[in-house]
């Protein structure tokens, strides 16, 4: 027969179990401590309650300290699976965080964010507007020869790029604006106001395209300019290696080389080789080109598979840190927890 036993509840990371000494090796074996998806620190008194009673229990109160005597939510309790029940007190307890983590998580991200940002008064900016301005400053620098002994990037560094374009950082939802949804194996990426969707590969291929577009091109003619520039203090062997790198990088996903669409005038200010402006375009051109056909298959699925798992990865990061963000806005504006609870109020005729 199946059993229907109440499962023990980590108030901190919300791991379940049916066992109780599961959950007690959990509370004793924890080297670190479990992610702190609930707000709640397992102190002794926290870990007794859970291996007394299952599941840690806070007052409305303590959440919400100033409701109203006179309030439109007529009930207080949750069941631990995010069933609303109707009751005559908002006074009583209710299992808190596991109950408003299963409201939260069973929302879609897409109104998370429109929650949060509707009741913050903020604007939602895009992937395109975030990644201008996070790399606002390194092209000025880059522009204006800023960086001392130059700027170079080998090929953990253009990994380090696709990973702070893809990461939140604290709580700046202007940083969510690309997901990775795994129930269709879509890349999905915020583009003037909408989420438009990707196929897997073409998804990943499509943010190195955008990271191209607003920083690595600008990257590119950096590195040829100063492979042609007076500057001896430049290490222009260094210079070259990592422009390999970079077309290496780049003709993994099969884009086009900026420098190819550039005269020189426009690269270095004057031409190269008289009657010959678009020198510089033809004979990197090439160099692109002959790096682009030694790409292994092989070389080019790992690179790929390594871009493709960070993105993923970071979906789930940042996805945690979008739950947090109204975790904890649950917990400090009981304005926000009454929208919440609304969202989930039960039919009218809904019998007591």
């Amino acid at each position: 027969m199946p059993r229907n036993k109440r499962e023990y509840v980590c108030p901190r990371c919300f791991y379940a179990t049916n066992l109780k000494y599961r959950m007690k090796r959990h509370f004793e074996e924890l080297k670190t401590p479990c992610p702190n998806t609930g707000g709640i620190e397992l102190t002794e008194e926290v870990k007794h309650e859970v291996l007394l009673n299952h599941v840690y229990t806070i007052n409305v109160e303590e959440m919400r300290p100033q409701i109203p005597e006179q309030t439109h939510v007529a009930r207080d309790t949750i069941s631990l699976r995010g069933a609303i029940n109707p009751i005559c007190k908002l006074s009583q307890t209710f299992n808190t965080y596991q109950t408003i983590n299963n409201i939260v998580s069973g929302m879609e991200s897409m109104e998370k964010i429109k929650m949060i940002t509707d009741h913050q008064g903020i604007r939602h900016i895009d992937f395109e507007d975030r990644l201008e301005k996070d790399f606002q400053s390194r092209l000025e620098k880059l522009e204006q020869d800023g960086y001392k002994g130059g700027y170079c990037l080998n090929h953990d560094g253009l990994l380090k790029l696709v990973d702070g374009a893809t990461k939140m950082d604290d709580n700046d939802l202007n940083q969510f604006n690309i997901l990775f949804d795994k129930t269709v194996n879509r890349v999905k990426i915020l583009s003037c106001g909408k989420w438009d969707s990707y196929l897997e590969e073409l998804g990943v291929k499509e943010v190195i395209r955008l990271l191209k577009s607003y920083f690595l091109d600008s990257y590119e003619l950096y590195l040829i300019k100063h492979l042609h520039g007076h500057d001896n203090t430049k290490n222009r062997f260094s210079i070259r290696n990592h422009l390999d790198i970079y077309y290496k990088f780049l003709g993994t996903f099969d884009l086009d080389a900026i420098v190819c669409t550039q005269t020189d005038k426009m690269i270095l200010g004057y031409e190269l080789k008289e009657n010959n402006e678009y020198y510089l375009a033809n004979h990197y051109g090439k160099i692109y080109k002959d790096i682009k056909t030694e790409i292994k298959i092989s070389e080019k699925n790992k690179v790929k598979r390594t871009i493709t798992n960070i993105i993923k990865e970071n979906s789930t990061h940042n996805l945690n840190k979008l739950n947090k963000i109204m975790l904890d806005l649950v917990k400090t504006d009981h304005e926000f927890l009454d929208q919440l609870i609304e969202k989930r109020q039960l039919p009218t005729n809904f019998s007591n």
